[in-house]
């Protein structure tokens, strides 16, 4: 918000007080309103992109990563999530390539 009231001040300190500038303050004001709308808009729908883009993680553990699990010999609780296994299934396979 700052942002865009410190580009609105520059303009009018630029026109002074002539004329028009009496006549842009409506505008810019209503520009800086639709501006702010608009980045609400924008931060509001990549929240909902990020909380779906992600909601798989919640889902249970599949039977290939419950296999995996077993096979790498991860224990885990009984109801573990996709993400859950696959942050221990990466976790494991990063170790093993360090070493």
């Amino acid at each position: 918000m700052d942002e865009y009231i410190q580009q609105a001040v520059s303009i009018l300190q630029k026109l002074g007080k002539c004329d028009v500038a009496v006549e842009i303050r409506g505008q810019l004001v209503e520009a800086i309103l639709q501006e702010l709308g608009k980045d609400r808009r924008t931060a509001q729908i990549n929240i909902e992109k990020e909380s779906k883009k992600n909601a798989w993680r919640k889902d249970p553990a599949t039977p290939g990563q419950l296999h995996e699990l077993k096979r790498i010999s991860v224990l885990h609780n009984a109801n573990i999530t996709k993400g859950e296994a696959s942050d221990m299934i990466d976790f494991h396979k990063n170790e093993q390539f360090r070493r």
